[in-house]
């Protein structure tokens, strides 16, 4: 977790030192795998704390209690959007192919199985709403403005809505393809097709080729 939301969420206490980091990430990641196989509710913090060869104490001091911990797994996994949309290289012919691998980059990294239990315990997020959204936007819609503004430079080409607006209606269309495919998991491939499609056509109509931009 990074500073910034550790600034957010002061109750998440990443320690100082690299040795306690390694051991906080293990706890972070060992709860996430049990979480994700066999939801939030299937699983004790005895559990997590013997997995991961943590205690009690220490589990307590960083992040609370169960629910704390359950909520800092799904931001951890938030945080790092940004962290994959940046990565995402632009080696696309097209400025289209380029919005292609980003979309696909974001769909390979959704952790369906683990927002499913968001859903089922929607509670945990009571009193979190509003910095749990300042997080989502700040690690999505702004690196992915920033993406849209490389895409524009690169290939000559103008869009019809502003960098910032295209993200916006990317990340209205992502998310809606999100929360279908996690709350159904049915016919999961072929929804995730669609909707890359319809996102990716979406956001190329907005193109504006220059005069004599390459494409």
């Amino acid at each position: 977790m990074d500073t910034d939301k550790t600034a957010v969420f002061p109750s998440f206490n990443m320690p100082p030192t690299e040795r306690g980091k390694a051991r906080w990430r293990k706890v972070v990641n060992t709860a996430k795998r049990l979480f994700e196989e066999r939801g939030y509710n299937e699983v004790s913090l005895a559990e997590i704390v013997r997995e991961s060869g943590g205690s009690f104490a220490t589990v307590y001091r960083w992040f609370g209690n169960k629910d704390d911990l359950f909520l800092c797994v799904v931001l951890d996994h938030i945080s790092k959007v940004h962290e994959i949309i940046e990565s995402t290289p632009l080696s696309g012919a097209t400025a289209q192919e380029d919005v292609e691998a980003l979309v696909g980059k974001l769909v390979a990294n959704i952790p369906f199985g683990l927002v499913r239990h968001v859903f089922s315990e929607t509670t945990l997020f009571k009193g979190n709403k509003a910095p749990a959204l300042e997080l989502i936007e700040k690690n999505t819609n702004v690196p992915i403005a920033g993406l849209f503004a490389r895409i524009r430079q690169k290939h000559g080409v103008e869009f019809i809505l502003s960098d910032e607006e295209l993200a916006f209606v990317f990340a209205r269309y992502f998310r809606g393809l999100f929360v279908e495919l996690t709350l159904d998991a049915s016919q999961t491939a072929r929804r995730l097709e669609q909707g890359k499609r319809l996102i990716v056509s979406v956001l190329t109509s907005f193109i504006r080729v220059q005069k004599g931009a390459r494409r």
